[in-house]
């Protein structure tokens, strides 16, 4: 389910008992999870760098989950941001597209696809990127 956000499916299943638990060690998340504990070492280690749990100060390491709608919250708008830069790259790029010189031959200005796949493809991308309104015949 977080997948979209970076979060791969053992960190989910690891961050789900730290949210359950209170303050789990290593040990006792590699239990609750079947998994081993050199995996959710690293889903652990993951887990913190996206600041979704952190350590607890004091004898023993123990482990504390970071607020969903805090955490989380800060990854959507993460990606959010990464995708509106991808969206505002993909418009200079389009602008670079339209000011090169023009090419030597009129066929250029026309995109030929061949074969039914082919056109069935397109028109399935050019549907998916409609702002508007598509009128067919």
């Amino acid at each position: 389910m977080l997948r979209s956000v970076g979060i791969d499916e053992l960190e989910e299943r690891v961050y789900i008992e730290v949210l359950k638990q209170s303050r789990p060690t290593l040990q006792d998340l590699a239990q609750a999870g079947d998994a081993s504990l050199a995996k959710v070492r690293r889903a652990v280690a993951s887990l913190e760098k996206k600041e979704l749990v952190s350590r607890s100060v004091g004898k023993g390491s123990r482990l504390v989950a970071t607020r969903p709608d805090l955490g989380i919250e800060a990854l959507i708008l993460q990606r959010e941001e990464e995708l509106r830069g991808a969206r505002l790259h993909a418009q200079k790029l389009l602008e670079d597209f339209w000011s090169r010189p023009p090419g030597p031959s009129p066929a250029e200005l026309v995109e030929v696809i061949v074969g039914r796949d082919a056109v069935a493809q397109r028109v399935a991308q050019l549907l998916r990127s409609v702002k508007g309104e598509v009128l067919a015949v």
